[in-house]
């Protein structure tokens, strides 16, 4: 009797063991804290790092994975945007380009167990209606937190490659209108503004007026995306998108003052506007896109 009760005490002292065990795992340092890591943490990535998609296949397999244990169905990569279904009938997206920060995986106490989250923003919304995946239903948190690291990992990386290729698509189709915006200077009758974009200017000098930024940078896109040759357009297009900031943002600012200044080199803003680019440049190469809150005024300051 007196070994049976030595055998249970054992036993006991065990399973507590390995309880304490499953509830300290999860608070390991999450993956991914920061976009913007330090030379020793980088050092340490290079030499020895499984938390690190090694290209796009294996990032796209990470997140495959992750979403379906999330519950999205029919995950799908196509044209920068990641699609599925959640439930089999609502729309899942992300559209790489314009994510522009992002959480880490947040674990939250359920009863029974425990469920990691990740958020990310994409540009220009930042400071709301985040997209959301969650992770929670099995019998330990080590999988949830297996899951949302690694579907954290695999959408930095996705976003990165994304991003550096619409960089050099902007590039490129900046290098063919800068000929075109030289023509266009040396007309002496300049052709007017169709009347399609200009119905979009009118929404979009509306919408800035009504402080709805949103709408307002997507009418004055609208409008030079039928007409680039608008050089005000492009200046207070440049101008709304640097306010928000990030790299998406930083990254539409250059290029639509780059096309600026293509149209009105001798411009007495065209200096500031030079200027402006290389802060945005230093801001893009060394701005921490770690997770963060974001703050964002839409007041309208700063347009011409």
């Amino acid at each position: 009797m007196r070994r049976h009760g030595i055998f249970f005490r054992i036993m006991f002292a065990s399973f507590v063991c390995l309880g304490w065990l499953l509830v300290a795992l999860p608070f390991r340092p999450a993956f991914g804290q920061s976009l913007a890591s330090s030379a020793l943490d980088q050092a340490r990535a290079q030499s020895h790092d499984r938390n690190t998609p090694r290209d796009q296949a294996q990032a796209w397999k990470w997140m495959q994975s992750s979403m379906k244990a999330a519950g999205i169905s029919n995950p799908k990569l196509e044209d920068g945007v990641v699609t599925g279904e959640i439930n089999g009938r609502t729309p899942f997206a992300i559209r790489l380009s314009l994510v522009n920060t992002m959480t880490t995986p947040e674990m939250t106490a359920i009863p029974f167990g425990q469920m990691y989250s990740v958020h990310w923003y994409e540009f220009p919304n930042l400071s709301t209606s985040p997209g959301t995946l969650i992770w929670s239903g099995h019998w330990t948190p080590v999988i949830e937190m297996h899951d949302a690291q690694r579907f954290l990992s695999a959408l930095v990386y996705l976003v990165r490659t994304t991003q550096d290729d619409q960089d050099a698509k902007d590039n490129a189709w900046l290098e063919a209108f800068k000929p075109k915006a030289e023509a266009w200077r040396q007309m002496k009758v300049k052709p007017p503004m169709p009347e399609e974009a200009h119905e979009h200017q009118v929404l979009a000098e509306y919408a800035y007026k009504q402080k709805d930024i949103p709408k307002a940078m997507s009418e004055y896109a609208a409008a030079l995306q039928i007409f680039p040759y608008w050089p005000d357009g492009q200046y207070d297009l440049a101008t709304m998108t640097s306010e928000i900031g990030g790299r998406p943002g930083y990254r539409n600012a250059i290029f639509h003052m780059e096309c600026f200044l293509a149209l009105n080199p001798d411009s007495r803003d065209a200096e500031a506007a030079s200027d402006s680019i290389i802060v945005w440049k230093d801001k893009m190469k060394n701005g921490n896109r770690s997770p963060s809150s974001v703050s964002i005024d839409q007041s309208g300051g700063g347009l011409k």
